[in-house]
């Protein structure tokens, strides 16, 4: 199968003897750039300080979220709806609780999380009704995006169950 074949295409493909691989490796510069689906989603809190010449001339930082106060941002484009959360790197969840809600929610066409659970960090990737769990080793905050195919009111809700999984 050849580099092309991939979608994106692979910049390189090789086979390795025990893990050793060529440093040069590593400064291969990647040329495709594929535009996020919902890229106007993003949000920054500007803070007047940064503006005026903050550390490495940043112009905008990120305020993190506060626990049991997480960032909600919700958006729809091509037949989709989605809404994705950010929480606080504080927030412990309980995985068994977050399991249950989030493997059995519908409408979902597409939902993929990492939350900081009691005993590590866990990764849920959902596709329908198809469902994986596994730890994971993103460690900065726990997340969650859904997609559906239908218009919702419920993302709040959602949300208020969410932060009952503790």
């Amino acid at each position: 199968m050849g580099s092309s074949s991939f979608d994106p295409p692979k910049m390189l493909i090789v086979e390795t003897d025990h893990g050793r691989i060529d440093p040069e490796w590593l400064d291969i510069e990647n040329t495709v750039v594929r535009p996020p689906k919902f890229g106007e989603a993003h949000v920054h809190n500007h803070s007047p300080a940064a503006d005026h010449g903050g550390a490495g001339g940043l112009t905008s930082i990120e305020v993190p979220p506060m626990l049991g106060k997480p960032k909600r941002i919700e958006n729809e484009g091509d037949g989709q709806w989605a809404c994705g959360w950010i929480f606080s790197v504080d927030e412990v969840l309980d995985r068994d609780q977050l399991l249950d809600l989030l493997g059995y929610l519908q409408p979902v066409l597409r939902l993929k999380g990492v939350f900081r659970c009691q005993d590590d960090w866990w990764a849920i990737n959902r596709s329908k009704n198809e469902t994986s769990f596994r730890t994971t080793a993103y460690r900065r905050d726990s997340r969650l995006e859904i997609i559906t195919d239908s218009p919702t009111s419920g993302w709040a809700e959602l949300e208020q169950l969410l932060l009952k999984c503790k």
